[in-house]
């Protein structure tokens, strides 16, 4: 309410160039900063790192957590619209806690990450996908990291839930996995975390195996499955 008082103050006292060219642009800078900077207090300072663990719904920790996606979503992402598909998203992430590489281009769905210090983005990699780094079950939220390396494309309609380590180079589309180039046999690996009530599974894919019974953005492909202890 401050600004809507002040506004026609300034105008009145400085000419209609000044105004419109430096005061006003100014103003709308000053406040995008301040409502910038109350997210990363509260992250820092009222949430802290984020580690992988186990915290109960009700718990103290939960509540700050929350705290932090409310805060994250009233304030930052209004602000962060105006720079989707800049390098400054990356610069953001980073001062939130992500790992994030050079040369990482993101799409709409990262402008906020609720977990951030979960996520790991290795060099020109491309992510536009779903991320869920965590889950809720039983009444316990569970945190796990989430990798994604140097050189992989995640497009829009991927969902990586906690636990995903995508290898180097890889293409993860929507209704379609595909294998980029694989340099080393350690990147032919593909692992994806899943979480089914109080049970973990993961699958593994290798370059030529089949994929079954996994949905991927409404449409089943076919994976390999393997109990992970």
């Amino acid at each position: 309410w401050s600004w809507f008082t002040l506004a026609p103050r300034w105008q009145a006292a400085m000419s209609a160039p000044a105004f419109f060219l430096f005061a006003l642009p100014a103003s709308f800078v000053a406040i995008g900063a301040v409502l910038l900077a109350a997210a990363i207090f509260v992250k820092w300072c009222v949430m802290g790192p984020i580690r992988e663990g186990r915290h109960m719904l009700w718990s103290c920790w939960c509540c700050r957590w929350d705290v932090l996606f409310e805060v994250w979503a009233a304030y930052a992402v209004p602000v962060l619209l105006a720079f989707e598909g800049t390098p400054f998203v990356s610069w953001w992430l980073r001062a939130m806690g992500c790992r994030i590489g050079h040369g990482v281009v993101f799409g709409s769905s990262f402008l906020q990450v609720v977990d951030p210090d979960m996520l790991e983005i290795g060099d020109g990699a491309t992510v536009s996908c779903h991320l869920q780094s965590h889950s809720f079950e039983d009444r316990v939220l569970k945190l796990a990291r989430v990798r994604i390396a140097a050189g992989s494309d995640v497009a829009r309609g991927a969902v990586l839930l906690y636990g995903a380590d995508i290898g180097e180079r890889l293409s993860f589309r929507l209704r379609d996995l595909r294998f980029g180039h694989l340099g080393a046999a350690r990147n032919e690996i593909f692992h994806l975390g899943l979480a089914f009530r109080s049970n973990a599974f993961s699958f593994r894919l290798r370059a030529g195996d089949d994929l079954l019974s996994f949905l991927l953005g409404g449409r089943a492909t076919r994976a390999i499955f393997c109990h992970q202890a």
